[in-house]
């Protein structure tokens, strides 16, 4: 059996590579995803902290999130059911634009409830 290789670099090597990663990374998000859930609550939970999803006939509450393409959080917030998607996400957007200024590009994932054949 032969002995495993070994490679070594000198240090003017493990820089060269750091600095070519580093260059290759932006600080700050490009793009986002944003996704809302409705979710059920419980029993004990005050109503004027939660809504009915008329889609999904749920009562209970609703969060979105948004988070970059590596699936790291960028803005998160929970509200009643009965908020529409449209008004959700309006708002998760303005949150997430204000603290990223450098998001040029959403994507949203679409429910169209259940498919029927």
């Amino acid at each position: 059996r032969p002995p495993p290789r070994t490679t070594t670099r000198n240090n003017q090597e493990d820089e060269l590579l750091t600095s070519n990663f580093a260059a290759a990374l932006t600080p700050d998000p490009t793009a986002c995803i944003l996704d809302t859930q409705s979710v059920k609550t419980s029993t004990d939970v005050p109503l004027a902290s939660q809504g009915t999803d008329a889609g999904k006939k749920i009562v209970g509450r609703k969060r979105g999130v948004v988070t970059d393409t590596l699936g790291l959080l960028l803005a998160v917030t929970v509200a009643g059911a009965h908020l529409s998607d449209n008004t959700l996400g309006t708002h998760l957007l303005d949150q997430a634009k204000s603290t990223y200024r450098t998001l040029t590009q959403t994507a949203g994932v679409c429910h169209h409830g259940p498919r029927r054949p």
